[in-house]
């Protein structure tokens, strides 16, 4: 019976620091969002104070990629989705291993710093291929939606 006693009041103990822990985190989590809050005001108005003074150099070159790429997603964006995609490094592979890319829509689906992902509908609107591009590794995986077997494509470039 003495051996049982240390491992249930161990137990208890971790418990109750377990759930003193979880009770805490909401009131973290509150002020962690008036503090998100305050900052990225102060990334606003950080950012907005920079831009001020050399607007023709900073302005023209970050927003005019972003914005055609994000607000117009839909069909007109064809041609010079077709473009940006052959700035892609993985661009070559992609148009040996999907032979009739010219004649799909790209949707970019995620682009961050680590992974980028592409989907490729048909013209009726049906996505048949994906890809998935990993950048610090150049690892390249193209999945036909359609076929279910193995990916047309798994290795770095």
């Amino acid at each position: 019976m003495k051996p049982l006693r240390p491992y249930l009041l161990s137990i208890t103990l971790v418990a109750s620091i377990g759930l003193a822990a979880c009770g805490g985190s909401d009131e973290a989590d509150s002020t962690g969002d008036s503090v998100s809050a305050t900052t990225a005001e102060a990334t606003t108005t950080t950012v907005a104070a920079p831009t001020s003074e050399p607007p023709e150099t900073s302005e023209p070159s970050t927003t005019v990629p972003s914005s055609p790429t994000t607000a117009t997603p839909g069909p007109p964006t064809d041609a010079p989705a077709a473009s940006e995609l052959a700035g892609f490094e993985e661009y070559a592979v992609l148009q040996s291993t999907i032979g009739n890319l010219d004649s799909l829509t790209p949707e970019i689906e995620t682009d961050n710093p680590n992974t980028r992902v592409i989907l490729y509908a048909d013209a009726d609107g049906r996505k048949v291929y994906k890809s998935i591009y990993v950048k610090r590794n150049n690892r390249l995986k193209v999945i036909d939606l359609n076929g279910g077997g193995p990916p047309l494509y798994n290795d770095t470039i």
